[in-house]
């Protein structure tokens, strides 16, 4: 029988130190290689070292094959790679996105009337329309005429807050809201011409709460009257556009 496998050439792991960082600690008996004095820093390798030097070539290639995967999976986590491809952007012939008027003015409506912030007169400092005009007579205050008007369509109805846009040249919008006993909001929004007008009736419904909105051209006048509230507490379309159509309703 043969003897034992030959070995191959031992492989060492060289530190070199400055003679000043030599110490009796750093070089002990167990770590000085028994050989020529002129190589007083060498040691053996330990034997973990000496069986990886000799395992067999297919454990090498399993363990690149494993880093290897690591690696793409660290790749194809990296945040700056989208994880999904982009949907197509719209092109030309993509037919544009048409929104409902009426739908789009009740809703508009809905969240001036529930807004909890209070109305307040405010100044329009550019003098950009051209209909804004004083007053007639000098005396007389719409927000009073209009509450006025509004009282007696809807006698359960209060004002709670107004609000007027001022030019130098006249007034250019008002806005009255008015609450009742069980919760409802009337809005009036009044602007004078010129103005784009679409007349319209819009109507939304649920479970708890009901709107109704009407625009109405008066003249050349733009008049918004608007209600929000429970179910079946809303005041009818015929009592809010006998509001949106009165001539008291501008100025």
């Amino acid at each position: 029988m043969g003897g034992p496998p030959a070995r191959g050439p031992e492989v060492f792991e060289l530190e070199v130190r400055a003679a000043d960082e030599l110490d009796s600690g750093w070089l002990g008996e167990d770590s000085i290689e028994t050989g020529p004095p002129d190589r007083p820093w060498a040691w053996q390798a330990p034997q973990w070292f000496e069986r990886f030097s000799h395992a067999p070539t297919a454990f090498v290639v399993v363990a690149l094959v494993i880093a290897l995967g690591v690696a793409a999976g660290i790749s194809i986590a990296h945040p700056n790679q989208p994880l999904a491809a982009p949907p197509p952007a719209a092109t030309a012939s993509d037919p544009p996105v048409v929104l409902d008027p009426s739908q789009q003015a009740i809703a508009t409506m809905v969240a001036e009337a529930q807004s909890p912030i209070a109305l307040a007169d405010y100044v329009i400092s550019d003098d950009s329309r051209a209909g804004c005009r004083p007053v007639q007579p000098p005396d007389t205050d719409p927000v009073q005429t209009i509450a006025a008007m509004v009282g007696k369509y809807e006698p359960t109805f209060t004002l709670r807050d107004s609000a007027k846009g001022i030019e130098e040249s006249g007034t250019c919008s008002m806005q009255l809201r008015f609450t009742d006993t069980v919760g409802t909001t009337l809005i009036v929004t009044v602007s004078p011409p010129p103005n784009v007008i679409t007349p319209m009736i819009a109507l939304q419904n649920d479970d708890r709460a009901s709107a109704m909105d009407i625009v109405a051209d008066v003249d050349g006048w733009r008049v918004e009257v608007g209600a929000v509230g429970q179910p079946g507490q809303l005041p009818t379309q015929n009592e809010l556009t006998s509001i949106a159509t009165d001539e008291r309703i501008h100025w």
